[in-house]
């Protein structure tokens, strides 16, 4: 019965994660691609990178130290994320990178 409710609640915390993961890179987009300071303002993703760090605490571990490097990537690359295309690109790559990880643990679930 623990580990069903274990699974649900790592269920749950993947489906948010993957949520709010789409969510920055929306903001990546508009700041890079849209020069767009509203939506691609570098304050929402500061927000969505720490949300996401936060629900990884409800998920495995491969999937908590993938938001660890996902927050990394962000502060290093923020400020460059409107201008170069290197860092965009770099921010996407760690968002891929959670994805992947939150994917292959929810098929794990299975």
């Amino acid at each position: 019965m623990e580990a069903s409710e274990d699974n649900n609640n790592t269920r749950i915390a993947s489906f948010q994660i993957l949520q709010v993961l789409a969510e920055l890179e929306l903001i990546v987009f508009a700041a890079h691609y849209d020069n767009n300071k509203i939506d691609g303002s570098p304050r929402k993703g500061w927000v969505k990178v720490n949300l996401i760090h936060d629900l990884s605490y409800l998920a495995v571990d491969k999937v908590h130290l993938k938001t660890k490097d996902l927050q990394k990537v962000w502060q290093t690359n923020w400020p460059n994320m409107v201008d170069h295309q290197s860092a965009a690109q770099s921010i996407t790559h760690a968002i891929d990178s959670v994805r992947t990880e939150v994917v292959s643990e929810l098929k794990r679930l299975d």
